[in-house]
């Protein structure tokens, strides 16, 4: 979880993955959330989980620092795909 008053990005993996994204993710947030994509990459990896939904409908701002966070994420899911081929 991210420890920032004005958004949360929790994590649930049982029954399904879902990472979900609420409130403002503004540059303060980005360091924390960049530190708990790389965590929950780890998670998600040593799991053997195939699939993760990201609900961003309550988010209702997100900064080009924390989308880029989230886009470099997305590339590393990617490429753990892609490896799997």
């Amino acid at each position: 979880m991210v420890d920032d008053p004005d958004f949360l990005a929790e994590v649930e993996l049982q029954p399904a993955a879902v990472l979900r994204l609420v409130g403002s993710a503004d540059t303060a947030a980005t360091r924390e959330l960049a530190t708990r994509l790389h965590a929950l990459h780890d998670e998600l990896v040593a799991g053997r989980v195939a699939e993760i939904v990201v609900d961003m409908r309550e988010l209702d701002f997100t900064s080009a620092s924390c989308v880029c966070e989230l886009v470099a994420w997305f590339a590393r899911l990617d490429g753990v795909d892609a490896a799997k081929r």
